[in-house]
């Protein structure tokens, strides 16, 4: 029996080396999540399965017991470059004889190893929800910042604008006279003045206004970018708990029905030796 043919390095595509902790290939996992997620690559074909081939090898290092199956099982692979451990486990390895038949693993184990890797995938998925809840969290900060720049904008051109409207009516009928008969005086020179400057803050003021709302527009996007990333995951990790619910109660059915066809075997034991013992009790008579 072959050991199973491994072609990936793992440790390269999470951008770490053999012998790094567990937390930095958390780290190098969320960041490279993040950028290779296929929400965030819709043009490359191939994002799905590269995201697929990240995911699984984050499930498979995060874990011990992979980690060390694969570190096993990748030193003999004909893909590892280090060619003389490889040839030197050969040479260390007995020559099998006529007797000695390699035993096959124990299903217990291949459905440990499922289960363990469907954990450490369902981890991953929910600290990738975590984050992405998180960024969003900050999206939606930002954006109600914006709206109370926006607003705060609004209520100062309109207070200028009463302002300015109060100052031309509230002056008396005798002042406007006296200023349309008196064209050159220096009060008209400053009320126009005056007014020059309260129209370049409004203009100053509207297109900081059309900035902000064209940056609260950008926002929204983002935001609802981040929304549809958190959905799509909250409904992977939906499914994956609803496929690990299922699996279980298969095996509970599984198991019940293997308990009932033993109870119905001991039952009919029980039936064979009472008949048998009939049968001899007869015969003695």
């Amino acid at each position: 029996m072959h050991s199973p043919v491994i072609a990936d390095d793992y440790y390269a595509i999470l951008g770490v080396s053999r012998t790094a902790d567990a937390e930095t290939i958390k780290a190098a996992w969320r960041h490279l999540a993040r950028i290779k997620h296929p929400d965030k690559n819709p043009g490359n074909p191939k994002a799905t399965a590269e995201f697929q081939l990240l995911e699984s090898a984050y499930s498979t290092l995060s874990d011990i017991n992979g980690r060390r199956a694969y570190d096993k099982t990748r030193l003999a692979s004909p893909f590892n470059t280090n060619t003389s451990n490889v040839k030197a486990n050969r040479q260390r390895r007995p020559a099998p004889t006529a007797t000695q038949v390699p035993a096959p693993p124990p299903a217990q184990e291949d459905s440990s190893a499922k289960e363990s890797r469907a954990g450490t995938r369902l981890e991953c998925l929910r600290a990738l929800k975590a984050a992405q809840e998180a960024d969003l969290n900050r999206a939606r900060l930002r954006f109600g910042v914006m709206k109370w720049e926006i607003s705060n904008l609004v209520q100062k051109a309109e207070e200028e604008a009463g302002e300015q409207e109060t100052n031309i009516n509230g002056s008396s009928w005798w002042a406007s006279l006296l200023l349309k008969m008196v064209s050159t005086s220096p009060q008209k020179q400053e009320s126009g003045d005056e007014e020059a400057k309260t129209g370049r803050r409004r203009l100053d003021w509207e297109a900081e206004q059309q900035t902000r709302l064209e940056q609260a527009m950008r926002q929204w996007e983002v935001i609802r970018s981040l929304e549809v990333d958190l959905s799509l995951t909250a409904g992977q990790i939906r499914s994956m708990v609803q496929q690990d619910a299922e699996e279980r109660e298969r095996e509970e059915q599984a198991m019940a029905a293997a308990a009932a066809k033993q109870r119905w075997k001991e039952v009919m034991m029980q039936q064979r030796r009472q008949q048998e013992r009939r049968t001899r009790a007869a015969m003695a008579r």
